[in-house]
């Protein structure tokens, strides 16, 4: 039931909005307005969702602000407004939420919150200038491992992005520098969740990353994006956004919403990738070692992590063939073969099994270490120059994170299909890279997004409108 307070509030809102604008109620967006308050007032938990769809003009961003933001600060809940685009999301956040403020007089506190991948990394920063100055080019670890040798062009812009983030004048956010920046230049400066040292980082006051969530705990009103909000609760929930159980949910642009929540809750591996990067690990691992060799437990830790990489090494070759088999025997033109029904059959199953046994035995071992040099950066007795420590757990965390996009993968292929389950679509695609590179990738997606959506989040929020 719609409290008379929260009722008023909202009447005496929309009326300043429209006298403030010199504009006439519509009736499409008193609808929505009132099908809006009704759904988030309902006493039944199982009820607090609406679905609305109305044309161009009828009004539906000031539709849903107006009717969620009163009752939400009645609740004490957060409302959080997730886009199918960046673009909306700044436009929200720059015209229509202070448009709405000014016109209705009111003063709910906002925020806009984007991925970690949307922020530089000041270490990053550090570590590029440090070997820009040695003209130590082409150490700089991406995801993919790829070296990156900047020519005199890059290394300016990031002198200039360097300084700008130094002295204020510059957030540390992608869409906020002045000019276009290649994805190439940018990945560099970034680094994500399992590379972050977190509160243990010496820049974590000047992170533009942690600032830009600093600001979420004393919001009303956060606007994000459906792919953040869908990485949120691929994590459990409330580990970047509120918890759901907090949040009041608003899904602009809904018809995006349904693929994006798929695209999350897929998993991918490229065999061939995925043996180069773990045949190059034990490099990696003796490149370390000497500079770890004072500290016994994490000298310990290493030969064992070379030798169970190894093993996921000899399964992954096994893959390969037998896989290629699949691919060649398809008649799609783009090298494409569907497993019917999701079922990929007994033998890549029992492969499928033995990976990820040693996967997630060797994903334990990665997390120890992570630990173990999570702690090395507090302790200042440590033995190693805290640089060092630094790029090692950058490093370590990226094999914990591909260790474990590795394990979300194959654990999904081990099951078999149980009666009455939707199966999981699981296809391959032969990869042709540049230099006649050929590679076969293996995929695992829900085919609905419904059961993802139920069990994620319609389930676990307080109320959501789409």
């Amino acid at each position: 039931m719609l409290d008379t307070d929260v009722r008023d509030s909202i009447q005496q809102g929309y009326r300043q909005f429209l006298k403030s604008r010199e504009l006439s109620p519509r009736l499409g967006q008193k609808q929505m307005i009132g099908a809006i308050a009704n759904a988030l007032s309902d006493d039944n938990a199982d009820k607090r969702l609406a679905v609305i769809e109305a044309g161009t003009g009828t009004g539906k961003t000031v539709g849903y602000l107006m009717a969620a933001l009163p009752i939400a600060r009645a609740l004490k809940k957060t409302v959080v407004v997730a886009t199918g685009t960046i673009a909306l999301q700044e436009q929200l956040i720059h015209k229509d939420l202070p448009e709405l403020m000014e016109s209705c007089d009111w003063d709910y506190s906002c925020a806009l919150v984007k991925g970690r991948g949307r922020y530089a990394c000041n270490l990053r920063m550090e570590q590029i200038i440090d070997s820009v100055k040695s003209k130590d080019a082409g150490l700089f670890l991406f995801e993919d491992e790829q070296q990156f040798n900047p020519n005199v062009e890059t290394e300016e812009l990031y002198r200039e992005m360097a300084l700008a983030l130094e002295e204020g004048t510059w957030d540390g956010e992608r869409d906020s520098w002045e000019t276009r920046i290649k994805d190439i230049e940018w990945r560099a400066l970034t680094v994500d969740r399992r590379q972050c040292t977190g509160r243990r980082c010496r820049f974590v006051n000047q992170c533009p990353f942690f600032n830009a969530r600093n600001n979420l705990d004393e919001s009303e009103v956060i606007v994000a994006n459906h792919d953040l909000v869908m990485a949120d609760l691929a994590l459990g929930g409330g580990a970047i956004l509120p918890p759901p159980e907090d949040c009041i949910y608003i899904f602009d642009e809904g018809h995006r919403l349904g693929d994006t929540a798929v695209r999350h809750f897929g998993a991918e591996c490229r065999i061939n990738g995925t043996l180069s990067w773990l045949e190059r690990l034990p490099k990696q691992i003796k490149g370390q070692a000497p500079l770890f060799a004072k500290d016994s437990a994490l000298s310990d830790q290493l030969p064992r992590i070379e030798k169970e990489a190894g093993k996921i090494t000899e399964l992954l070759a096994m893959t390969y063939p037998l896989l290629k088999q699949y691919v060649d025997q398809s008649d799609h033109a783009e090298g494409r073969y569907r497993f019917a029904h999701g079922d990929v059959g007994e033998s890549i199953r029992d492969l499928a099994k033995q990976i990820t046994l040693s996967t997630s035995g060797w994903l334990g071992r990665l997390e120890v270490l992570e630990d173990t040099l999570s702690e090395a950066l507090s302790d200042k007795q440590y033995p190693v120059p805290l640089p060092d420590i630094e790029l090692f757990y950058q490093q370590a965390g990226n094999w914990l994170g591909r260790a474990e996009k590795l394990l979300a993968l194959w654990d999904r292929l081990h099951k078999e299909l149980k009666q009455n389950d939707m199966p999981m679509a699981c296809w391959l695609k032969l990869d042709e890279g540049g230099g006649g590179n050929v590679d076969i990738s293996i995929n695992a997606s829900p085919i609905q997004a419904a059961e993802i959506l139920r069990d994620q989040l319609w389930g676990s929020c307080y109320a959501a409108v789409v």
